[in-house]
């Protein structure tokens, strides 16, 4: 009987291959970190294609505009234009932004381009609108630390419901 430590080196040469082969693995996963999320995320929006985009309402972009008055749907008109990942074409829709549902809002602007922080570049926006007085509370599941940048949320038109200037309104707050 021999002692453990005059056979480590038989055991790490019987097992050098795998540890090479994970080492590889590990280094081609962290250079194409970017490709492989993408392609997780096309993957599972085919394999749980469950959730399609229905048609809701159609509103024209043309016909909301700074100053009109919106409701924004229910949660359950919502959900139904939400793919797996809770976007509606790449706009996606927080859990906070469910608190404003059935609610009455003002447009405050038209968003065209914004500033996207994890891509580092302008992007532009299509049917997005920024509404009065909506804004994140800063409170984040995952983060310990409260967030105070107080940062507007995005609409889709699609998610809101133009109402007509002369209807009675109740506003929030």
């Amino acid at each position: 009987m021999s002692c453990q430590l005059c056979q480590i080196e038989r055991i790490q040469a019987k097992d050098a291959w795998f540890f090479d082969l994970l080492q590889g693995g590990i280094r081609i996963i962290r250079i194409n970190r970017k490709r492989l999320i993408k392609a997780t995320r096309v993957v599972l929006g085919y394999l749980l294609a469950g959730r399609k985009h229905t048609k809701c309402e159609t509103i024209q972009a043309a016909t909301i505009g700074r100053g009109d008055f919106v409701r924004v749907r229910s949660k359950h008109e919502i959900d139904d234009t939400l793919d797996y990942f809770g976007r509606y074409r790449g706009c996606s829709f927080s859990r906070e932004m469910y608190l404003h549902c059935n609610k009455t809002y003002r447009v405050l602007k038209k968003v065209d381009y914004f500033y996207d922080e994890t891509r580092k570049k302008l992007c532009r926006a299509k049917n997005l609108v920024i509404l009065e007085n909506v804004i994140c509370s800063g409170v984040q599941r995952p983060y310990s630390v409260r967030c105070d940048r107080s940062c507007f949320f995005f609409f889709h038109v699609d998610w809101l419901e133009r109402l007509d200037a002369n209807a009675h309104m109740t506003f929030p707050g």
